[in-house]
């Protein structure tokens, strides 16, 4: 995304460090995490030590919430299935949005001895506090989340499901734990 910003109306001329921009302005993939602090930056007059620093400041606070998600959302996982759930997806990328984690579950009623299967679309947060966690939630998120969630159903007609929800696992920084079942529902307007 960032990069169809920087370089809009750019497309017909050439520029032989476009690429090199491309490479220090946009979000280093994890594997590029190690070395990219020793790039070297473009030096030209629009960009001074104050401005490169910053970039690193961002590209530090960036990957330390990068790792943290992941190990957030790979703590959620565990969370799911200690409690009986098998984890479909994790990240799952659609063109209308992602979601962090897929999965089912399946309970037998005690009483009547049917079964219910419910499939459940997770959004793993973490922040500083487990109310930041449970408020980051926004209406535009949740409206991204929906329209993911209705792309994976039409790709995975195989899925079948009595009951279908939204989750939210929050975690804080101390490693509490938050989960709220069917957040998207109850956050509508009565």
């Amino acid at each position: 995304m960032i990069k169809k910003v920087l370089f809009q109306g750019q497309d017909n001329h050439q520029d032989n460090n476009k690429d090199h921009h491309q490479e220090w302005l946009c979000a280093p993939k994890p594997e590029d995490s190690a070395s990219l602090f020793s790039h070297s930056y473009p030096k030209d007059s629009q960009t001074d030590e104050q401005t490169r620093k910053d970039i690193q400041k961002r590209y530090t606070r960036g990957r330390h919430a990068y790792y943290s998600g992941l190990k957030a959302e790979q703590t959620a996982c565990i969370l799911l299935h200690n409690a009986g759930w098998d984890i479909l997806l994790q990240r799952a990328r659609t063109p209308k949005g992602e979601i962090d984690i897929v999965a089912r579950q399946t309970i037998t009623h005690q009483i009547t001895q049917q079964k219910e299967i419910i499939l459940c679309f997770i959004e793993v947060k973490k922040r500083r506090s487990l109310t930041e966690a449970t408020l980051s939630l926004s209406p535009q998120q949740c409206a991204r989340l929906f329209g993911a969630a209705e792309c994976l159903l039409q790709h995975f007609t195989e899925w079948s499901y009595n009951t279908l929800r939204f989750d939210l696992i929050g975690f804080d920084q101390t490693g509490k734990t938050l989960w709220l079942q069917d957040i998207i529902r109850c956050m509508e307007p009565l």
